[in-house]
């Protein structure tokens, strides 16, 4: 999974806004069950509402399936994200998930970064969604 991550801004910089419903260049509206997902990486689904993956900002939603781990990585710009769909936890280098906190729908937090940290769908069956919001390209790579 690590491997395949490194590539989703190229995976997906073709996508552009995919909004379901777009309007115009000014307006994109993307129902979360309209969303065009692309699997990303084994049990990681990812769908652009609007910006440019490789260069950002860029806002999407991101999907992870039942009891998804996720790994320790890193993004170069800062994102926000909200727990749409399911459950999630989010933590940081030197922590592990029995001290993450879990997020329900509808709570949400700031990732400053080049800062490592992990996600995991707490949930062994059903998946969870976050909407996130890049300031800048949406890199991921594994943690060093």
């Amino acid at each position: 999974m690590k491997a395949v991550l490194l590539g989703v801004a190229l995976a997906v910089a073709g996508a552009g806004s995919a909004g379901a419903d777009a309007h115009s260049a000014a307006y994109v509206e993307v129902p979360l069950s309209a969303a065009a997902f692309q699997e990303i990486a084994p049990g990681v689904e990812l769908a652009i509402v609007a910006g440019d993956p490789a260069t950002g900002p860029v806002s999407a939603f991101i999907r992870f399936g039942p009891g998804n781990p996720g790994f320790m990585h890193v993004h170069t710009a800062d994102y926000h994200a909200v727990v749409v769909d399911g459950a999630w936890m989010h933590w940081e280098e030197g922590q592990d998930m029995s001290e993450a906190t879990r997020l329900e729908v509808g709570d949400g937090w700031f990732q400053a970064g080049g800062a490592n940290h992990q996600d995991a769908n707490p949930l062994q069956n059903a998946p969870s969604t976050i909407f996130v919001v890049f300031t800048g390209p949406l890199d991921t790579a594994p943690a060093e």
